[in-house]
């Protein structure tokens, strides 16, 4: 089963639902509630973004030289594997 394996509508950000376009322009016309966002991301979201546009650059430098890469797994890329 592929798709959110998660309750949408009923976590913070479940208010943006829109099943329409009728429903999805009314939400953009309000104000965003970041404070649902971030308890949100705080609660699925465990991504290191510390220095992360350094880590991205570093890693399309070392792709460009043809060094070896390692992926969040530390597992060496190989070279058929899409990035």
């Amino acid at each position: 089963d592929v798709g959110v394996n998660f309750n949408f509508e009923t976590e913070a950000i479940g208010k943006y639902k829109a099943e329409n376009t009728t429903e999805l322009l009314n939400l953009l016309d309000e104000e965003y509630d970041f404070d649902a966002f971030y308890k949100f991301k705080n609660k699925y979201i465990s991504v290191d973004t510390n220095n992360c546009t350094k880590q991205i650059t570093e890693f399309i430098a070392r792709l460009m030289k043809n060094e070896q890469v390692k992926d969040m797994g530390n597992e060496p890329i190989k070279e058929e594997q899409n990035i």
